[in-house]
């Protein structure tokens, strides 16, 4: 199984329209099998582990945005799909976008 970031737009009850950065899962013919439940927040252990999570995270805006409410969840493969990588990125990439440059530098007064 494989993984990346997406931003998901959804609906709440009320009909307002709200994003959020989450993990989908992809089986190993690429297709979208889970997604976290809730939006995610960037995390590190260390300042390089949180930026590079940030740097993951801004690799989903240049990405289709995903609708919640049209999403067609595909099984896992029954051997348990451990298999990682065998999804093309850049094939997914729409349209490609950079990444900044952030250094610890860049935060101090």
């Amino acid at each position: 199984m494989s993984w990346n970031y997406r931003v998901i737009k959804r609906t709440d009850k009320g009909g307002f329209d709200y994003y959020g950065v989450h993990e989908v899962y992809y089986n190993k013919r690429g297709e979208i099998c889970l997604i976290s439940e809730d939006h995610i927040a960037p995390f590190g252990d260390s300042f390089d582990e949180l930026r590079g999570d940030v740097s993951r995270m801004f690799e989903a805006f240049g990405k289709v945005t995903l609708i919640y409410d049209e999403i067609n969840f595909a099984s896992m493969d029954s051997d348990g799909d451990s298999i990682q990588g065998n999804v093309d990125w850049n094939a997914t990439c729409y349209p490609p976008v950079g990444t900044p440059e952030f250094t610890n530098e860049s935060y101090r007064n």
